[in-house]
C-alpha cells in the first residue's frame, strides 16, 4: 500500500485521520524505550509512512501520552518497575491503544496474555517487517472502523 501525505483531512470517530480515498492513514504513536540504538532505528523505519513518532525521555516513561492512537514498549530497556507497571496496565481491559512490546525477557505466560488483549509481542529485538506488518494491520482495522 502505498502512503502518501494530503492536506485537509479531518479526524474520524476513532480519532484518526485519514484522507477521503482512504489510502492515507496518519497516526500518533509512542515509543517507550531508553534505548537511543533502538529509537534510531524505528525512527529509520517509519521514515515516509505518515506516522508521527514521539520517545518519551527518561522523566517521563510512566506517562500515558494521551494524543497517542498506540505505543511500542522496549521491557528491556525500562527499568523493572515501570516495565511491570506498563505489562499490567496493557494486560487490564480499558487499555484504549493498539500496542506493540518488544523484549528478550518476555515469558510465554505474558505473551500469551499480551496476544489475548490484541497486543502485538516480539520476543527477542524489534523487527521491521514486525513493525510495518504491526502499522498495516492498524491501518487495515481503522479503516473498516470508519
Amino acid at each position: 500500500m502505498r502512503r502518501f501525505r494530503v492536506t485537509g483531512y479531518k479526524a474520524n470517530q476513532s480519532g484518526w485521520r485519514t484522507c477521503n480515498s482512504k489510502r492515507t492513514v496518519i497516526m500518533k504513536i509512542t515509543y517507550y524505550t531508553l534505548d537511543e540504538v533502538n529509537q534510531f532505528c524505528i525512527r529509520k523505519w517509519l521514515k515516509g509512512q505518515d506516522v508521527s513518532l514521539t520517545c518519551p525521555n527518561a522523566r517521563s516513561l510512566t506517562l500515558t501520552n494521551h494524543s497517542a492512537q498506540a505505543i511500542i514498549l522496549d521491557l528491556d530497556s525500562l527499568p523493572a518497575k515501570i516495565a511491570a507497571d506498563w505489562l499490567h496496565q496493557l494486560r487490564s481491559a480499558q487499555f484504549p491503544f493498539f500496542g506493540l512490546v518488544h523484549g528478550h525477557n518476555i515469558s510465554d505466560v505474558q505473551a500469551r496474555s499480551l496476544r489475548r488483549r490484541g497486543i502485538r509481542v516480539c520476543c527477542g529485538r524489534i523487527r521491521k517487517a514486525i513493525l510495518l506488518h504491526w502499522l498495516e494491520t492498524i491501518a487495515q482495522q481503522s479503516l473498516s472502523v470508519a
